[in-house]
């Protein structure tokens, strides 16, 4: 009894337990799931300067756009001039936390700029609109905080 308190004994098996325990750390570190916010930054860089451009269209009626979310809808405003012109555009619900919950929308001309889309398409809160717009020939870019 009195050997199995020697001090190299402890000595053991604290080492044993410091061994185990990096051990899981390790397991568990290697098995956690991380998600990037981005796959191709690559991609994203080259097209950075167009989407600079493009939120510096945007800057100059950036008081038109709005953006309200009740429980069941979410209500976006584009001015009349960029919706009425629209050729293309999507709408990108950018979920931070979960790449896999994003959701990707065609956007197409509308006369008075109202757009409404069901809260039911987005897993949770903490969502960003990111708008990417194209009318008459002008890129315009915004991101909005979904409340």
């Amino acid at each position: 009894m009195k050997a199995l308190r020697h001090s190299g004994n402890l000595l053991l098996l604290l080492f044993g337990i410091m061994l185990v325990l990096m051990s899981l750390l390790v397991y568990r570190s290697a098995t956690q799931k991380v998600s990037m916010v981005s796959k191709n930054y690559y991609e994203q860089e080259l097209h950075y300067q167009q989407q600079l451009d493009a939120m510096n269209n945007t800057r100059r009626l950036d008081h038109e756009f709005s953006l309200s979310a009740g429980t069941d809808s979410i209500r976006l405003q584009l001015p009349r001039s960029i919706s009425q012109a629209l050729t293309s555009g999507q709408l990108h619900f950018y979920c931070p936390a979960d790449d896999k919950a994003d959701v990707l929308l065609p956007v197409s001309s509308s006369a008075d700029g109202r757009y409404s889309f069901s809260r039911s398409m987005l897993k949770g809160r903490g969502y960003i609109l990111k708008m990417d717009l194209n009318a008459g020939g002008t890129a315009y870019y915004k991101e909005i905080k979904i409340p």
